[in-house]
């Protein structure tokens, strides 16, 4: 399986020898830039949704990505074995028994211990993590393994600039995902359910609406938006088994930088992590680009120096 560009390789942690981009591959870089950022949009996104809802920051947000990549690989086979399952069933059966296991661990692991407060809760998270960082080192060892694009054939190009396919289902499913998330927020019972949970779980309780279900619930759809992320992931980069932290920090760092309680911002900080990334790793000498981790760290401290909030303008309301 071939790494289509060297910014994609910098998502795992693994730096090539070579960053110095000439001006020329830009409009390359910048693309590569925007479909990592719509992989940090979407596990941004699972952490704004737990957090919205249930007050805590899921560190397992990468591993639940992880573990749909990996899921997507057993069943479609490493680098698309013709004797597994249609790549389609495979990314379904992935991301329905990621959610699955996403609403038990909370069940099982998370809700019971909630009265401990959200520092507990998230040091489980963080325990989970691990969990399933080993389940996943077990079997697979610390290969990596790579997947078939979701659509065979030569990279396509657009004004001069060549792009793998598997790109335009990675944008294409971020989009559409984003789409059904606002839709199933502002025109389904559940989303509207979620949102009162979000607002004011107390006065959710009265009107009837079992908080406690919508926290499984949170957790579930979490999980399901990190499995589907790590599913469209696989075929452009190598999986393996602690690829789910540096997804983690890239993911906190881009819900962040979107102002944490916004989707949208959390989309636009993926994006814009991607491409910042993305120019930051193509365009330094290869001794500083050696360090590229450090990129999302350093973003951090300077969104929270500079701008709080992060991109997006928010109304803080204050109730008396």
């Amino acid at each position: 399986m071939r790494v289509t560009t060297p910014v994609r390789a910098s998502m795992m942690g693994w730096m090539p020898t070579l960053f110095a981009a000439g001006i020329g591959q830009l409009p390359e870089t910048l693309a590569s830039g925007i479909v990592n950022g719509c992989v940090y949009a979407l596990a941004a996104v699972s952490l704004l949704v737990v957090y919205n809802v249930t007050g805590v920051i899921n560190f397992a947000v990468g591993d639940f990505l992880m573990a749909g990549a990996m899921l997507t690989l057993l069943f479609a086979g490493p680098n698309g074995d013709p004797h597994r399952l249609p790549l389609a069933l495979a990314v379904l059966l992935a991301v329905v028994i990621v959610t699955a296991a996403g609403a038990l661990l909370e069940m099982l692991v998370i809700h019971p211990r909630r009265q401990y407060g959200t520092i507990f809760l998230l040091i489980l998270t963080i325990g989970i993590s691990s969990l399933l960082e080993g389940g996943a080192l077990i079997p697979t060892g610390s290969l990596t393994y790579g997947l078939r694009p979701f659509t065979s054939g030569p990279a396509v190009s657009i004004a001069g600039v060549l792009l793998p396919r598997q790109d335009f289902w990675i944008v294409g499913s971020t989009l559409l995902v984003m789409g059904l998330l606002w839709y199933g927020a502002t025109r389904t019972r559940t989303g509207k359910a979620l949102r009162a949970c979000e607002v004011n779980p107390t006065a959710a309780r009265l009107v009837g609406i079992r908080v406690d279900r919508y926290w499984t619930i949170a957790f579930a759809l979490g999980a399901l938006l990190a499995a589907f992320a790590g599913a469209i992931l696989v075929p452009v980069t190598y999986a393996t088994y602690n690829m789910g932290i540096p997804i983690t920090l890239k993911a906190f760092v881009a819900w962040v930088l979107g102002g944490v309680e916004s989707p949208v911002g959390a989309v636009a900080g993926g994006v814009s992590f991607g491409v910042l990334e993305a120019v930051v790793l193509g365009y330094s000498p290869a001794s500083v680009a050696n360090y590229g981790d450090a990129v999302p760290l350093l973003l951090l401290i300077v969104v929270l120096v500079v701008r709080r909030r992060g991109l997006t303008r928010q109304t803080v309301v204050t109730r008396v």
